[in-house]
């Protein structure tokens, strides 16, 4: 942790060292640290599908499906972009959004694709 603490102090932008951080906090079991260094993140790219994906798996730690859907549903949707089925995305898209509303990033890109 201190070597990818130290590598942020700096490039405060490093996806990666942040990413790692988001993951060694998750495996010590600290979930609220880890979501907040993985939406440091998605602050830096949106698109980085990765984030989304553990997002999903710690809001389902954190006993919140409803969010961790969200997130699962928005993380393949932006995987079917980089495939380019964007009729997919959109729906998948859709789902995030009924099951988290108040979701920028998904409202974001969705008005993207229309």
């Amino acid at each position: 942790m201190e070597y990818f603490q130290k590598v942020t102090e700096i490039d405060p932008e490093n996806i990666d060292a942040l990413f790692n951080i988001a993951v060694l906090h998750i495996n010590n079991e600290k979930l609220d640290e880890a979501i907040e260094y993985l939406f440091k993140v998605i602050e830096i790219d949106p698109d980085y599908i990765k984030a989304w994906e553990r997002l999903s798996i710690t809001y389902m730690q954190k006993s919140d499906a409803s969010i961790a859907k969200a997130y699962a549903a928005y993380s393949e949707a932006l995987t079917k972009l980089e495939y380019g089925d964007e009729q997919e995305a959109k729906k998948l898209i859709q789902s995030a959004l009924k099951l988290k509303p108040d979701f920028p990033q998904a409202k974001a890109k969705l008005d993207e694709l229309q």
